[in-house]
């Protein structure tokens, strides 16, 4: 089912079956508005550029094994962190699952669908580790619930491919010097299970479930009246 999901990257689009799929930035925006306008444009492009430089490091590192630098040194300590990190989870026993995983969540009973693309996830026998990777300078409760939406679209997927899962754990890795906790400049922020980001994603799902199934009855009524 996961096959016939499609991204645009262009327009940051996800499609079911040619159709528009909500994807998790829109969702989590009705309880956390964000308006990227108030931000000047030129910072804005150089954050959203630097986002992407980081990533194709990163996925090129999880990937391949290979480890390049940044052509701005300033982010080269952040990189180094995060392969400190990577490396000592491997030596834990994690191995790579997806880099860059496109997850669909589908609860055909209620008509919901939403997508959303997960930065890394790591596998241990039954246990999952999904890891978000943030550039901002703080980590803000919208980052928590994006995550949290990654997380049930991921059991969501897994289940309906047969997949065991055990335990999720969640993570977010802050690219910023201030994040440090010790010399090397590691840094892990685990996400709790809390309680307010289960009850906004259950209501935000409820809401989401009223839209589109007012949207198929319209559709409905319109093939009925054509016939």
């Amino acid at each position: 089912m996961s096959n016939l999901l499609n991204f645009n990257e262009e327009k940051h689009e996800y499609t079911f079956k040619e159709k528009v799929v909500p994807g998790v930035s829109s969702l989590i925006s009705i309880y956390y508005p964000f308006d990227p306008s108030v931000i000047p444009a030129a910072i804005l492009m150089d954050a959203i550029n630097i986002g992407k430089k980081m990533h194709s490091i990163v996925e090129l590192y999880v990937k391949h094994g290979i480890f390049q630098k940044y052509d701005d040194f300033r982010f080269n300590e952040w990189l180094d962190a995060f392969k400190d990190i990577y490396d000592q989870l491997k030596e834990e026993g994690w191995k790579l699952y997806a880099s860059e995983k496109i997850l669909f969540y589908y609860d055909k009973e209620n008509n919901i669908k939403y997508a959303g693309t997960a930065d890394l996830i790591l596998k241990k026998g039954n246990d999952y580790q999904l890891i978000d990777f943030k550039f901002t300078s703080a980590i803000y409760p919208r980052n928590k619930l994006q995550l949290y939406f990654y997380e049930k679209a991921l059991v969501n997927q897994l289940n309906r491919e047969g997949e065991k899962v055990d335990k999720i754990e969640n993570f977010i890795f802050h690219f910023r010097k201030e994040a440090y906790s010790n010399k090397k400049g590691i840094f892990r922020l685990i996400i709790a299970e809390l309680d307010e980001n289960y009850d906004l994603w259950k209501g935000i799902l409820a809401y989401l479930s009223i839209k589109q199934n007012h949207q198929k009855n319209i559709i409905t009524k319109k093939i009925d009246r054509e016939k």
